[in-house]
This record gives structure tokens, sequence and C-alpha cells, in this order.
């Protein structure tokens, strides 16, 4: 007589799981076959009356199988369906996620000590992994969800060498994955007030230390084909974490360099993103000596040629906007512009006019061109938020400049109800834009004779701001103020 792995499940059922399991059975929205519920009903009470370690020489087993003439194979098949029942009770709250459903099934296999079962699965994974250089998503999921029940289990077995080979094999990709989703949190939870929307999760919660220190254990040797990788990852993520010491970015900046020409294109693209993400964080800081490393970073993107483009092949527009705002940050206007010029083409069709007239809008603002600006901004289809929020910026700026008093009031007026209107903005972007207006309006009434006087912290104010080019050009306009002599000098800094 056959033995199922159903029956070794179901005997590490407890007696109010036993009832549950059987409501679900009972439920026609989990099972629908008649007789896999009366061959379950027959179990359950086998298992509630202990006699299920002899069910299957039992009379009211082979009664069922008498009275439906079903052969060794159709029982088979019925207890089957029960074990695949068994394993959907098991792993009801995972959802879709199937690395989820494997690593929870897996684990409470383990915790039931349902050894056959556990095993057998186990045995699957290792052998489809096992002439793998490099894990596909879902098994690096379940290795990262239950690589500690598979190091006990390993440790307690005779099979150590197979776990043994497994972390030599996959430690340092897992160390890898968990290192590349650290980093993912860290620029979110650390440069989250420098976007325009929020981009956390509402039910995010921070990674345990305890789970990070796990894979940190993974070591990494020079000759070890993942250093490079873990090296780079875990240098990026130690400078991001501690933004006020210019040491631990030197040390990530001298790998990168290093070993620059050892990698392809996508890991030197994804170095030289930390490493902006790095720059941007201490600028924030008030680092000002990170504005020309943030252009070299952008510079090295460029010339290396390892700018991020989609599968399409274009490029992101944001991204392309931020080497821009770098370039004319350090009053590299003649590079911007033969920037603009070379990879425009990478920006999607939709999108490459507006992005054009903007970009070089930019660029003539930052010559005093004013007039030009004016011109290419009027062409830029307000067709979302970045460009209704920067053409206004712009066009403030330029309002100042011309000394355009009705646009500049009214524009200002405008450009506050925008920012009030929209909530879904990120309350600090949202702050730094009104600060930016209300420090502008009072500029523009100095600058035209008017007795407004600034506050006496004004330049702590200016530097509180968060966008890198609107605290340069206020402090800008404040100097010039003072050397017409509409401010004193310990007004403006």
């Amino acid at each position: 007589m056959l033995r199922s792995k159903a029956i070794d499940i179901l005997m590490s059922f407890t007696a109010s799981e036993l009832k549950i399991f059987n409501d679900y059975l009972q439920s026609p929205l989990y099972c629908k076959n008649k007789k896999v519920v009366e061959l379950a009903g027959i179990l359950i009470t086998a298992a509630r009356n202990g006699s299920l370690e002899s069910f299957t020489d039992s009379k009211a087993l082979k009664k069922y199988i008498t009275q439906h003439k079903l052969s060794d194979q159709s029982l088979r098949n019925l207890f089957s369906a029960i074990l695949n029942h068994e394993y959907e009770f098991l792993t009801l709250n995972c959802g879709k996620d199937k690395a989820m459903e494997e690593s929870v099934l897996l684990k409470e296999l383990y915790k039931r000590n349902v050894m056959s079962v556990f095993e057998t699965r186990v045995t699957t994974l290792m052998k489809r992994i096992a002439s793998k250089q490099k894990l596909k998503e879902y098994d690096l999921k379940v290795l990262m969800k239950t690589h500690e029940v598979l190091a006990q289990h390993f440790e307690n077995s005779n099979d150590k060498d197979s776990y043994a080979q497994l972390a030599l094999n996959y430690g340092r990709q897992l160390a890898i994955n968990q290192l590349a989703n650290l980093l993912k949190q860290k620029i979110n939870e650390t440069h989250n007030e420098h976007l325009m929307f929020d981009t956390l999760p509402k039910s995010h919660t921070p990674q345990k230390e305890k789970t990070t220190s796990t894979f940190l254990h993974f070591s990494a040797d020079v000759d070890n084909r993942w250093y490079l990788f873990y090296q780079g990852y875990k240098l990026a993520l130690l400078a991001l974490t501690d933004p006020d010491n210019t040491d631990a970015y030197t040390r990530f900046k001298d790998f990168v360099t290093m070993n620059f020409d050892k990698v392809n294109p996508t890991l030197r693209r994804k170095w030289l993103y930390l490493m902006d993400q790095n720059c941007n964080l201490r600028l924030k800081n008030g680092h000002g000596l990170f504005l020309k490393e943030r252009m070299w970073v952008h510079k090295v993107l460029v010339n290396e040629n390892v700018l991020n483009v989609n599968d399409s092949g274009w490029m992101n527009y944001e991204m392309f906007l931020n080497i821009i705002d770098t370039g004319l940050v350090n009053n590299e206007t003649a590079w911007t512009e033969e920037f603009v010029s070379k990879h425009i083409s990478l920006i999607a069709v939709a999108d490459r006019e507006s992005l054009l007239s903007f970009s070089m809008g930019l660029c003539e603002l930052n010559k005093n061109n004013f007039k030009n600006a004016l011109r290419l901004f009027q062409k830029v289809e307000l067709t979302n938020l970045k460009y209704k929020f920067g053409v206004r910026s712009a066009l403030l700026k330029i309002y100042f400049e011309l000394n355009y008093y009705d646009q500049f009031v009214s524009l200002a007026d405008a450009f506050k109800k925008l920012t009030n209107n929209h909530s879904e903005l990120n309350p600090v972007f949202s702050a730094n834009n009104l600060l930016f207006i209300k420090l502008a309006e009072k500029l523009f009434r100095l600058k035209l004779g008017d007795e407004v006087q600034l506050p006496d912290d004004v330049h702590l104010l200016i530097n509180k701001m968060v966008n890198y080019g609107d605290r340069k050009w206020l402090n800008l306009k404040g100097f010039e103020l003072i050397k017409k002599g509409s401010l004193e000098p310990n007004e403006a800094h």
C-alpha cells in the first residue's frame, strides 16, 4: 500500500488546524472535486482519532477504494490533489508571489518536521540551481528567504558539503542582491526630500539590522568573481550612510576608478549613479565642494557613453535634466550645450521638442540672454509637473532680471497657488518652492527700491534650499544688491 506525503503533512496539523483545513476543503472556492473532499474527510477523521499513522492499511481506506472502484494510479492522483491543497493551505497569505509561497512552505515543513516533503523540495531546488552560474530571480528570492533554514538543516544533516557549495557559489550573489536592495532603500530615504513626489510606499518599513548583518557576513576575497560587485555596493552603502564623512566617499571613488576598466558598462553606470547620489547627498548637507565632484561624475557618464537608457533605447529625461543642472550650476554652459545637442536624440520623440526648448532655455538663462531664454521657455508644452514648476521658476528669474514688475507679481502669485494646490507633492519640495518664491519677491521689491527689509537670517534661509541652482541664484542676487547699496552686507550671504 502506498505511503503518501499528504499523510505526513496532515500528521503535523493541530486539532484547530484540522478543523480549519476541513472547512477550507468544504468550500467550492478551493476544492470542487467531491472524491478529494471525501477522502480528505476520512483522513482528517483518522488524524483526530490518532490512527493516521496506519491509515494506508485501514478498513476505512479499503472501503473507500472499493466503493469508488479506484486503481492504484487513481488513488495516487487523489492523494496528490490533497497534497497540493495542503500546500495551498499552508501558504494562503502569500498572494501571487510564487517565490514567497515556496519559501513559506519550506519554512513550515521544516518547523513541522515533515522532513520527507522538505528534503524532496530542497533536493529539487538544489538540482535546479546546481548547474547555473547565476541564479534566476525566483530561485534567488527563495534562497534569500530560506537561507537560515537551509543552513540549519544542512548543519544537522550528513550533507554539510551541499550547503557549503551552495554558499560558496551563491552566497555573494545573495549578499549583492541584499546590498542592492539596501542601497535602493537608503537612496529613497535619504533623497526623498529632493524629489517632487514621495517615492516610498505607505507600508515601507526600514530593513532590520539583523537582516542586514546576515547577508554582509559573506566575505569577499579579491580573487572571487563576485568581489567587484560586492565591494562596490558595500562601499557605496557605507558612504551613503555616513554623508559627513568625506573619506567614506573617497574610498568608494578610489575603488571605482581603480576597477572601472575591469567591469562591463552596466556596472560602470551603476557605480557612477551611486557616486552621483553620494554627491547629491553631500551637497544637501552643505558640502559645496561636491559641486565640482558631481560635474566630474556626469562628465564620466557622458564620455564613457554609459548613460542610462531603457530597453527601447531612450534616456530618462530627468537624468538628462540632472546633467544639465549640474553643468549650469558649475558655469560650464558650453559643455552643457554640447551635451544637449549630441544627446537630445536619446530622448523619446514625444518628449524631445519640449525638453530641447527647456534645456536650451536654461542655458540661455545661465548666459544672461534673458529674452532668448523667455522665447524658448514659451515653446515648452507644460505636459507634466516637472515642466510646470521648472518653467515657472525660470520665468520668475527672467522677470526679475528684466524688471517686468506686473509679470513677476502675477506669476509669483500663480506659482504659490500651483504649489499649494498639489497635495501630492513632496512636503519638503513644496516648502522649499514656497521659500524660493517668498525670498525672490523680497529681493525684487528691494531691487525696485521698496521699503522692505529682509530677515536677519536670510542667508540661513537661502542655504536651507534643497535646489542648489535656486540657492545659488538667490545668493548671487543678494550680493548684487549689496554692491548696488540696496542691502547692508550682513543682510545677504
